[in-house]
């Protein structure tokens, strides 16, 4: 089944696009309807699928995206490879529930938990989705759990997640370490027995 985006006609006529340049028109207009975009707004891309995709080299791609990370209209992850584009939710979004449970599939599949949190950290439903303030929430995650969309073990799952590889990195930047120190005491060994080899000749 194909799936479709959404591209409102004054995308052309936003102040925003109208100050870009032919190349980043292109690739702004690719980050929002290429084949790697999910319902929340937040996919997984390699720049070398990118630039397969676009025509343009690695190196293009890495200061378009560095441009447009710089004005706010996306976030990037250089460990996972994933993009967020930060006003998906206000072209996107519907009340559908089949959308929410697809926002959530999609939510749980981010491996840089910490775009879920810089993304939906926001007051999406008030700001951007006009909810009367007696149903404002802090958060789009808010919003979900209080239809009972995402649970409370979600929200706990995601951050016990961001603690174990913030665990994880520390562990294996003190076996490096730990690996360097010992490696270094071996070749230091090996040295003093050549020098004592070398004066007992």
């Amino acid at each position: 089944m194909a799936t479709y985006r959404k591209l409102h006609t004054t995308f052309w006529t936003d102040p925003f696009v109208e100050n870009l340049t032919q190349e980043q028109k292109l690739f702004y207009l690719y980050l929002i309807t290429n084949t790697k975009t999910k319902q929340s707004g937040i996919y997984e891309i390699t720049k070398r699928y990118m630039a397969f995709e676009t025509g343009f080299s690695i190196k293009e791609i890495t200061e378009l995206i560095t441009h447009f990370v710089n004005d706010g209209k996306i976030l990037y992850s250089e460990i996972t490879n994933e993009i967020a584009i930060v006003n998906w939710v206000k072209h996107n979004f519907s009340f559908s529930h089949s959308v929410l449970k697809c926002i959530e599939t999609d939510l749980y599949e981010v491996k840089d938990k910490q775009l879920i949190k810089t993304m939906y950290d926001k007051k999406y439903i008030d700001t951007l989705l006009g909810v009367p303030k007696d149903k404002q929430y802090t958060s789009l995650i808010d919003y979900l759990m209080s239809i009972h969309i995402v649970d409370t073990e979600y929200i706990e799952t995601v951050d016990s997640e961001m603690q174990q590889e913030q665990e994880q990195e520390q562990e294996e930047t003190e076996v490096q370490v730990d690996s360097q120190e010992s490696t270094q005491g071996q070749l230091q060994e090996l040295a003093k027995l050549k020098l004592q080899e070398l004066k007992l000749m």
